[in-house]
């Protein structure tokens, strides 16, 4: 009953933050880029699962690198 009256979403899905990127093409070529430094997000998750946060941390400052070099 609450599925046909309201949906299956408790809440409208809405944007986390401001994209830095002008076009989805800066997207895609940021994930892209990323994907090549960072190839296995399941060793990422492994080291935090064991409390090694420096594929973590490697990996956000790669994304931020990225993204700033992309977005400019």
């Amino acid at each position: 009953m609450y599925c046909d009256q309201f949906g299956t979403n408790l809440t409208e899905p809405s944007d986390f933050a401001v994209s830095p990127f002008r076009t989805d093409g800066e997207a895609r070529l940021c994930s892209e880029l990323f994907a090549q430094q960072v190839p296995d997000l399941s060793l990422i998750l492994d080291g935090a699962v064991n409390r090694n946060y420096t594929p973590l941390h490697n990996a956000l400052l790669q994304l931020i690198s990225i993204s700033r070099h992309v977005s400019q």
